[in-house]
């Protein structure tokens, strides 16, 4: 699996596991959500977000090194 597809994946489960914990707040909206919200999910969401953020950036890099080692692989 590529990176590019792995990041995508990611994006997509991580749209899908919001979608569903976002609409439990139609039968669970009481003051232990808010703070299994605030302690659990908050925090899975910005490191959901970071991992994508890398994974952009490592794709990045990969692409530009493959580039230029097909450069220099032309030169010889």
């Amino acid at each position: 699996m590529s990176l590019k597809i792995a990041e995508n994946r990611l994006q997509d489960e991580t749209k899908s596991f919001l979608l569903v914990w976002n609409s439990s707040r139609d039968r669970w909206d009481d003051e232990v959500r808010r703070r299994f919200d605030e302690e659990y999910i908050h925090p899975i969401e910005r490191h959901l977000r970071s991992a994508q953020g890398a994974m952009e950036r490592m794709q990045e890099i990969l692409v530009r090194a493959r580039h230029e080692c097909s450069d220099r692989g032309s030169l010889l």
